[in-house]
């Protein structure tokens, strides 16, 4: 998408949402959470808003120090980490189940902390429900992770939300013709890319 206006404004298009330092403003925060309260999925890294501010029932802290560690403090099932492995992240805003809902406001449920930073305490990997929505918030997916490959573990995390169906295609070709095919099958619970040549 050429914006994060671009995005939201399809935003019923998609079941999963990844969104990477997307420093959303008001009207795009109220899109975001209206998708999660009606059942979609997002997992978000670090500058979420422009400043710290309520997102998805939780408040978000932008902050500007890099490098810290942090410590792993749940056993997330969709996740390889181990209580007490560590990580370092590059960006480090956080977000906390400290929310107070106004009137018309809805909070999170189930937030569970899985990770936090060791130099204060602040949560730099959570989860939570909002509405019937999950989401899950990472300080930052660039993050080197001690005992094994941190972007894995996430990209492990995200495929039993993808699904999809190659359908059949049907075409003319002439002998004078090459015909390239791209499609994104899912294979062995991964994304692949599938491409057919053609020619006569």
């Amino acid at each position: 998408w050429t914006s994060a206006n671009h995005l939201l404004n399809n935003i019923e298009n998609y079941t999963l949402l990844v969104l990477e330092n997307s420093q959303l403003n008001g009207p795009q925060v109220d899109l975001l959470e209206d998708y999660i309260k009606d059942g979609g999925i997002v997992f978000m890294s670090e500058r979420i808003l422009n400043n710290n501010g309520d997102v998805a029932g939780v408040n978000y802290y932008k902050r500007t120090v890099s490098n810290w560690n942090a410590t792993i403090i749940y056993e997330d099932p969709k996740f390889g980490f181990a209580i007490g492995e560590k990580i370092n992240s590059y960006e480090n805003p956080h977000v906390e189940d400290d929310f107070v809902p106004g009137p018309g406001d809805e909070n999170a449920t189930n937030f569970v902390r899985i990770a936090e930073f060791d130099d204060d305490g602040t949560t730099s990997i959570a989860k939570w429900n909002y509405g019937s929505g999950e989401v899950y918030y990472f300080s930052d997916f660039d993050t080197d992770y001690f005992n094994g490959n941190f972007q894995y573990e996430v990209k492990l995390a995200l495929v039993p939300y993808l699904y999809g169906v190659c359908t059949g295609i049907n075409f003319n070709i002439t002998a004078d013709k090459i015909v390239r095919i791209e499609r994104f099958p899912i294979y062995q619970n991964d994304i692949v890319k599938m491409v057919v040549y053609l020619w006569d």
